[in-house]
């Protein structure tokens, strides 16, 4: 073999392919591709070579001084893994088990981190991008560091990603300035899906300043380089119809022809935006969100369905409804109780929206837990019942409803609860009517009555946050006197 630049010729060693010249170090080898980052070096030093070809440290280092001069502290920490043995292991990893690969390539990072002090996130970085060529499975999501080089270097899609990672705050510290400084980085390289990011941020003015005028710039750049969430945000949002220049009209056509191309979401905003002008075509584009994915589309679906008000849309609209239901859904599960509910006759009827409202309730959805509250209460077509009144209204308290609490708090005017039940050590159980509550010294005392001897016994009585939404202690005597005494005989 002889090198073109410095003339050398030299017999290749067997079993090894000769990318540069063992003299003058040349690379004998044509790469135009520019690499951001470590992984995108390896994954193309592989893919071109072979995975075989990174088990000669001297290949693959030449390789990355030549081709990636910027990846200084990469090409020290992968020299790192050859002088450690450690790339060895990463190499037997290749056939082994998924588990045994996970669990193995965290003790390399972790021997990296351990030998030479290198930081646990470029432990896993360096280790990742090893494994990513190799085929290997490791635990390590997409590193940071390398998403914060490629964004640093100028890449959009990392910038992108950079800025998710921000306003998550998913492997660095949440911070919605930086989330807006790298969409603004990537939306003025003319990539499309930041335009639209960024554009949406600008008009709902959650995460940064509301501008509605920077919005439409962003948002019209974005749609009109065919970013279809671009198109379908502005199509959806009709406030924006009369504060721009943007053709709806061509938009609402192209996406037309693109409708099996659309995801479920763009799809519905699609259908939003046609349902005065055009209900079939609507309810058409409804339907093929729904079937791509229907927890997405349904609720759109269905209003859609109702706004028809044909036999058949609402016989479908029911379905829909029911079958969403049954998943768990507890807005399709407190749409269904409500419908019963209005329909109910019989106590059979009102047992049937029983049932949906407390599917949807023990879901947390606090609407249903209030009113399974009210029926018990009131005994609407089925016996009183205040027990499992007090039940949900308990719950609905805790999850924060000031009405439900007004319900079973004894300070209240409003509260249904009438007797109180003392649990002693041994288990034993002791129910007592509650005559009334008294207020001394800006604390507050229930005053009960002993269901045998009809004593009259005061306890202090705390509210807290918890389910149960009060606690009560023992009194000692000279305030158990101070409470009678000012209660005297009046009984709520």
């Amino acid at each position: 073999m002889r090198c073109e630049k410095c003339n050398s010729e030299w017999q290749p060693p067997r079993n090894m392919q000769s990318l540069f010249c063992p003299f003058c170090h040349a690379p004998l080898i044509e790469v135009r591709e520019e690499f951001d980052n470590l992984e995108t070096v390896l994954s193309y030093f592989v893919l071109k070579f072979g995975t075989d070809v990174l088990k000669n440290k001297q290949n693959t280092l030449q390789f990355l001084e030549t081709f990636f001069g910027i990846g200084k502290r990469e090409h020290t920490f992968l020299n790192n893994l050859y002088a450690s043995g450690l790339m060895d292991i990463l190499f037997r990893l290749q056939n082994a088990p998924v588990a045994i690969q996970k669990s193995a390539t965290k003790q390399v990072e972790r021997q990296l981190t351990e030998k030479y002090g290198t930081s646990r996130e470029w432990s896993e970085y360096v280790v990742g991008c090893v494994c990513k060529a190799l085929g290997v499975t490791n635990n390590a999501d997409e590193s940071i560091i390398g998403i914060r080089q490629s964004a640093e270097r100028g890449n959009p899609a990392a910038q992108v990603k950079l800025a998710i990672r921000y306003q998550s705050g998913q492997g660095v510290e949440k911070n919605l300035e930086q989330y807006i400084y790298w969409l603004r980085n990537a939306a003025e390289s003319d990539y499309t899906e930041a335009q639209f990011l960024l554009g949406k941020e600008l008009y709902h003015g959650r995460n940064c300043e509301r501008n509605l005028n920077s919005a439409i710039l962003y948002l019209d750049r974005a749609a009109k380089g065919n970013n279809t969430d671009a198109m379908c945000f502005v199509l959806s949002h009709g406030d924006l119809q009369n504060l721009s220049a943007f053709n709806y009209t061509e938009m609402a056509q192209y996406l037309l022809e693109r409708k099996n191309e659309m995801s479920s979401n763009q799809l519905v905003q699609l259908s939003v935006y046609l349902e005065d002008d055009d209900l079939a075509q609507a309810i058409e584009l409804a339907q093929l969100a729904y079937d791509k994915d229907p927890k997405v589309a349904w609720q759109h679906y269905v209003s859609l369905l109702k706004k028809n008000g044909t036999h058949e849309s609402n016989a479908m609209e029911l379905k829909i409804t029911k079958d969403i239901a049954a998943e768990g859904n507890a807005i399709a599960c407190l749409s269904l109780a409500r419908r019963y509910e209005d329909q109910a006759e019989t106590e059979n009827d009102m047992l049937t929206a029983l049932y949906w409202y407390r599917m949807a309730a023990e879901t947390g959805e606090l609407d249903a837990q209030l009113r399974l509250g009210e029926i018990y209460e009131v005994g609407k077509l089925v016996g009183q019942d205040l027990d499992s009144a007090v039940y949900w209204y308990k719950i609905a308290a805790y999850n924060g409803s000031s009405y439900a609490k007004a319900k079973v708090s004894y300070k209240s005017p409003k509260c249904i609860l009438k007797t109180l039940t003392l649990i002693f050590e041994d288990d034993s159980e002791l129910t007592c009517q509650v005559l009334g509550i008294v207020t001394l010294h800006e604390v507050d005392y229930l005053v009960i009555a002993d269901p045998e001897t009809k004593e009259r016994i005061p306890v202090k009585y705390m509210e807290t946050d918890t389910v149960e939404g009060f606690e009560i202690e023992q009194v000692d005597e000279q305030t158990e006197k101070s409470v009678l005494s000012k209660f005297g005989g009046v009984i709520r």
